[in-house]
């Protein structure tokens, strides 16, 4: 990968003698004096920039590699140590850039691969981050890391099964690896072999007790197996996996349990809509604990949550903060430090009403012959955007089983790109669409008034699923074979909505199993519907 060069200077290779010595103040004085060199400039800066990485600073190392390379562009080894210490410094875009640059120039090393992987990863491009690790494996067959690194890119794809296999080989590569053992750790939880999984990953905090992506990793087999105290305490490593969750108000403390000091406690939410909705509960915990509390969301979530149980406020992100704030809290990190448990997560359910003007608006436009029908409101597909949605969306021809049913009104509540599908199906699909502009003035205004009239909402992992179960709305939900944390293992109801039943896949990517035993399940409801109908008709005829 090193481009060829004239013999180096005396001095120039003392400096880099004492770089790879470790003596990097000797070298860091060399390689400045050298600096002013009219042949050996270049490698000057490179030296200073490797100097940097010795320390664990990349973002110093990165202008120096920068003035070497204004001096000498075509620099293969200061292209490649530029892209390292762009992707150590979270640089992602930047390091892939310049580490396919030395690709494209010829650099065939094992350890550019990786590195090039790594920056996609950073981009959350897994596809291409396989692909780069895949062509370091063909150069270094026996590299443990590249192996353990292709397990991670295959298990977030979804291939829990490959990546397992992958992990297991570097494990075997290299016993003492950390990333292996964390490779095969964390791809027996993504198939759902919980103990398994935290016995491995026990294995290796025992050894490294401050890997942070595992405990993070591992909080997920805990909850999942309802081991709460275990599961929230690890989840807290959440935050400093992904630092961009949320972000800490300038000069507030956090908040950690104290006892209610009579200002306001600010609870900032994160991550996606549906954690929002779920983890939304816990702010009435708060005051009824003594606490003011003022919640802070997205803007398009401000109008649906303003009305929580005991928030005094609710105000999208970034407004100023109240003037008596003392302190703030993660919404997420609510349950950990309030010491929930499965006996406490549903306790309040509803928690979430509509407008009663929705409703009635609803009603009028479902209209008045629907009395002897099952009106099912469905969604299908999740946001196609991100690793989360693999396998979670459900084919369409699934709700289109659920329309035939006798005795049953189906109404699309889903969006785009899902809706494309049933447009593409034609008219006669039984499925009757929500009226264009649902939401407009704000997130899930008028799908939770859809979902206050109706009988049933049936609906893959989204969103959908929280808002139905926090409307305390009858809700079916279809669930991939290893699903998310939070809907648990081998179980067909939720701690989290009294009113739900859980509708899981026996096989990775067969939805047959579960769409029939929903059918059954929506059939069951319309007998014991016509039933009670038939009873009321045979009272009032007596």
């Amino acid at each position: 990968m090193r481009r060829p060069a004239a013999k180096p200077s005396k001095a120039l290779a003392r400096a880099n003698a004492d770089r790879k010595a470790g003596r990097l103040d000797a070298a860091e004085t060399a390689f400045r004096q050298l600096t002013r060199s009219r042949d050996e400039a270049a490698e000057a800066w490179l030296g200073l920039g490797r100097i940097a990485l010795a320390r664990g600073l990349p973002a110093e190392a990165i202008p120096a590699f920068e003035h070497a390379i204004a001096i000498d562009p075509g620099h293969m080894l200061v292209l490649a140590n530029l892209g390292v210490a762009c992707r150590a410094s979270g640089r992602f875009a930047d390091a892939a850039r310049w580490l396919e640059a030395v690709v494209a120039r010829g650099g065939r090393e094992a350890r550019l691969f990786r590195e090039l992987g790594r920056a996609y990863l950073g981009l959350g491009q897994t596809e291409n981050a396989a692909a780069a690790f895949r062509a370091g494996i063909e150069l270094d067959p026996n590299d443990a890391e590249l192996t353990a690194f292709l397990a991670n890119a295959l298990r977030d794809q979804g291939d829990a099964d490959a990546a397992l296999a992958l992990a297991t080989r570097a494990a075997a590569l290299d016993p003492a690896s950390d990333l292996a053992a964390y490779a095969h750790a964390s791809a027996l939880i993504a198939l759902g072999r919980h103990t398994e999984g935290i016995g491995a990953a026990e294995q290796l905090l025992a050894r490294s007790p401050d890997y942070v992506d595992m405990r993070f990793n591992l909080s997920w087999a805990q909850l999942a197996l309802g081991r709460w105290a275990e599961g929230w305490a690890n989840y807290e490593y959440r935050l400093k996996v992904y630092s961009h969750l949320v972000a800490p108000p300038p000069g507030l403390p956090r908040w950690a349990g104290e006892p209610p000091d009579g200002r306001t406690l600010v609870v900032i939410a994160e991550q996606g809509l549906g954690d929002a909705l779920q983890f939304g509960r816990f702010v009435a915990v708060l005051a009824a604990r003594g606490h003011r509390v003022h919640l802070r969301v997205e803007p398009r979530m401000v109008a649906l949550m303003r009305d929580f149980a005991g928030v005094a406020a609710v105000e999208a992100y970034g407004v100023d903060l109240p003037a008596d704030a003392s302190r703030w809290v993660p919404l997420l990190s609510l349950p950990g430090i309030l010491g929930i448990d499965e006996a406490a997560l549903g306790a309040d359910v509803p928690y979430i009403s509509a407008d009663p003007a929705r409703i009635a608006r609803v009603r009028d436009w479902l209209g008045d012959g629907l009395l002897d029908r099952l009106v099912i409101g469905v969604q299908w597909r999740g946001n196609p955007a991100g690793s989360i949605d693999r396998g979670r969306s459900v084919p369409v021809e699934a709700m289109l089983r659920l329309a035939a049913l006798p005795h049953v009104e189906v109404v699309a509540l889903q969006r785009p790109p899902g809706l494309d599908e049933l447009t593409a199906l034609g008219a006669e699909t039984g499925i009757r669409v929500a009226p264009h502009g649902l939401d407009r003035d704000g997130a899930f205004l008028d799908t939770a008034a859809y979902m206050t009239a109706f009988d049933l909402v049936v609906t893959c992992d989204t969103s959908i699923a929280h808002l139905a179960g926090a409307v305390g709305c009858p809700t079916f939900v279809l669930l991939k074979s290893t699903p998310d944390w939070r809907w648990m293992v081998g179980r067909d109801d939720s701690p989290w909505y009294p009113t739900m039943r859980l509708f899981r896949q026996d096989r990775a990517g067969d939805w047959e199993a579960p769409v029939a035993r929903l059918i059954a399940a929506v059939e069951a409801m319309t007998e014991t519907m016509r039933a009670g109908e038939a009873g009321l008709a045979s009272g009032n005829a007596a």
